[in-house]
């Protein structure tokens, strides 16, 4: 089970959401891409990170994800 999953699952579930914020919203962003994606940029942001943070790569070649894959959206009460 996720952790999104698990929110879900919770009694009042919609009560943990901003306002604003659906979970047919968020079912739509969760479902763009697979895990094993996810997971796969989750890597590589993080050896960019590690490799920024140790001086190995300038700070110039540094890629950002593009404004298109942030929602701006999140949870909390």
């Amino acid at each position: 089970m996720t952790p999104y999953d698990k929110l879900k699952s919770l009694p009042d579930a919609k009560g943990y959401l901003k306002p604003g914020v659906s979970f047919a919203i968020l079912d739509q962003f969760a479902h763009q891409i697979s895990d094993n994606q996810a997971a796969d940029r989750l890597q590589k942001a993080r050896q960019t990170l590690f490799k920024t943070i140790h001086g190995r790569i300038p700070k110039t070649e540094i890629l950002l994800p593009s404004p298109q894959t942030h929602l701006g959206i999140g949870i909390g009460k």
